[in-house]
């Protein structure tokens, strides 16, 4: 199963603190990361996966900053059948001005905790309190009201949770985490979202001089605004501040994929149209070349583009003369693509906390990890990697205020993390 544990303790591991003790270097990490990733994308992809009972659980039970009710839906394995059991979690963004109640990503049965929303005026059969916002500024801070809410699940391992976006979600999802950076959130997947206001407007469309395939009143009809390209007035560059993700997806401090096709659902070039090099307004891929490059480039410690057999490599940019590697032909020709990337962002080793600085020191062919208190913590814990278990499958508990642990080789441990756990 992907990411899930027993809640166990084990008995608290102190060191003596005179030992003899060389420091290593934090390369060490990067080759230990790279172990456990690979690893655990042989675990996932060489057995089939546990199959979970599920269950689907709704209601208002998430309020905004603002104070409107938003509606919810969780499927997730069922709790009284798994009751010692916790998951990944995927927060899932929607694409267009879409609601949550409909979505399903087909993850729970496998092991993940699904949430899913209506964002503030959206919902037919349960509509969330507030009016539209387009995936502004308010919208936002709802996404943010939900991570936070997913975070308090039990069932849910709190070093483990991503977002998932479709389409124009990434608007909400980008603004969100480049606004709130600070959110424990662990990757971000972007599918296909515009990347700015030309984007988000359809305008490639009308660069062919074609207008039969134009699509500028379908977008005004969505937003009630046209893009900064045509209309440069500071009211409407005003309200295009909150809604262009290349703003805010350099500022996001999670991992980010970005998926892409070569023939994208909304923008040129298609099947039927082929073409639309108009450097350099536009060429084909550019939002995500673009949406990649501000990621790589940023905060984020960790980037790519398509799923890992497409061969992307890490942390890399690109130009339109030298692009990524795009899934062929449509995503549609794709099933099962985003499930299979989402499996193996959460198998990926958590992200380093702001607040935890690790060391590891060697010691005898033992391992001795330390790390800095966090005011209020009770209880620190230690999650490890094993081949033997399965990765991040179960945690070691250090009582504080101690914060070191001492970890035997002996067991083959391939990468080692700290969280906490408060009052």
């Amino acid at each position: 199963m992907i990411g899930c544990h027993p809640h166990t303790s084990r008995q608290s591991l102190s060191t003596n603190p005179t030992m003899n003790m060389t420091q290593t270097t934090f390369a060490l990490f990067g080759k230990l990361i790279l172990v456990s990733i690979l690893l655990s994308l042989i675990a996932v992809e060489g057995r089939a996966q546990p199959v979970f009972t599920t269950e689907t659980i709704s209601d208002y039970l998430v309020t905004a900053p603002n104070g409107n009710r938003l509606w919810v839906k969780i499927i997730q394995p069922r709790a009284d059948l798994y009751p010692s059991q916790s998951f990944p979690a995927i927060v899932s963004v929607p694409g267009g001005l879409g609601a949550g109640e409909g979505g399903n990503l087909n993850l729970a049965a496998i092991g993940f905790v699904e949430i899913h929303f209506n964002a503030e005026g959206r919902g037919t059969a349960h509509p969330s309190e507030g009016v539209e916002d387009c995936n502004g500024l308010v919208h936002q801070s709802d996404l943010k009201a939900i991570i936070e809410f997913a975070h308090t699940l039990p069932n849910v391992i709190d070093y483990n949770l991503g977002v998932s976006t479709g389409s124009y979600g990434i608007t909400m999802g980008a603004g969100c985490l480049g606004r709130y950076s600070d959110l424990e959130v662990k990757y971000l997947v972007d599918n296909e979202g515009p990347s700015e206001s030309f984007v988000h407007c359809f305008e490639p469309w009308s660069l062919d001089g074609d207008s039969s395939n134009d699509r500028l009143n379908a977008a005004y009809n969505m937003f009630h605004h046209g893009s900064i390209y045509r209309d440069s007035s500071a009211a409407n560059q005003l309200w295009w501040s909150e809604r262009e993700p290349t703003r805010f997806i350099g500022n996001i401090r999670c991992r980010y994929l970005r998926v892409q096709a070569e023939y994208d659902h909304a923008q040129p070039p298609s099947a039927l149209w082929s073409g639309f090099d108009y450097p350099p307004l536009w060429y084909p891929c550019k939002h995500t070349i673009d949406m990649i490059n501000n990621a790589t480039s940023g905060s984020s410690p960790w980037t790519r583009v398509n799923g890992l057999p497409l061969g992307n490599a890490t942390n890399a940019t690109y130009s339109r003369e030298h692009p990524p590697v795009y899934y062929s032909q449509s995503m549609q020709t794709h099933p099962g693509e985003i499930q299979m990337i989402i499996r193996e962002m959460a198998n990926m080793p958590p992200l380093a906390p702001a607040n935890l600085t690790m060391c590891l020191e060697n010691s005898g062919g033992q391992i001795v990890l330390r790390w800095r208190s966090v005011a209020g913590a009770v209880e620190y814990r230690v999650h490890y990697d094993s081949v033997a278990t399965g990765a991040f499958s179960s945690y070691e508990t250090v009582l504080a205020p101690d914060t070191t642990a001492l970890l035997n080789f002996a067991a083959p441990r391939l990468f080692y993390w700290v969280t906490r756990a408060v009052p």
